[in-house]
């Protein structure tokens, strides 16, 4: 889903521009999407009968991720992708336990393994992102002379993100670590 809303007003001044945009994607593969939220503000206001300028420029994003546990890292035993080629297909996806009832994920034996089962990868392992970004300009013209303008111009790029991957102990990927959890952040 994607929508974009936008208004703008003043032509004469101040002149002002607004818009906001939401995309929420769903991935090709269970589990998986991206969702972005972002607003905008543009404004420009004359003064001293238009000879000053001043000028304001935001922009602000917000960027969820939901990943699939992925086949760049997972070396020759692979991910959901290879996985789903390599595990048998006549083997059942869930299995439940007779003592007591419950049900999980059938795999082909207990603790690390190379044959998983892809459907488990895509439920048990939580692999999450989410970046925070903002853009702001501020500028100010001056007209010395019809022919020289003086500008000032002052800017900032913030950057936030983190990332948050979770091996639980039941899947055979997480088994070798007794279960995994990593979080990773980067700020700019």
């Amino acid at each position: 889903m994607l929508e974009d809303v936008g208004e703008e007003k003043g032509v004469e001044r101040p002149a002002l521009a607004r818009e906001r945009g939401h995309l929420d994607q769903e991935g090709v593969v269970l589990n998986n999407g991206f969702k972005r939220y972002t607003g905008r503000l543009n404004s420009v206001h004359n003064a001293m009968d238009g000879a000053l300028r001043f000028g304001l420029n935001l922009t602000a994003s917000q960027v969820q991720n939901t990943y699939i546990y992925s086949d760049n890292t997972t070396g020759f035993e692979g991910g959901v992708f290879v996985n789903q080629v390599a595990f048998n297909p006549t083997l059942p996806v869930y299995v439940v336990d007779p003592a007591t009832g419950i049900a999980s994920f059938y795999q082909t034996g207990t603790g690390k393994q190379s044959d998983r089962n892809p459907l488990a990868l895509t439920q048990q392992i939580q692999d999450r992102g989410k970046t925070i970004r903002a853009l702001g300009n501020f500028s100010a013209d001056y007209d010395i002379f019809p022919s020289l303008t003086a500008r000032v111009n002052l800017g900032v790029d913030r950057s936030e993100g983190r990332r948050g991957v979770y091996l639980p102990r039941i899947s055979p990927i997480g088994a070798e670590w007794s279960g995994r959890a990593q979080q990773s952040n980067r700020d700019l």
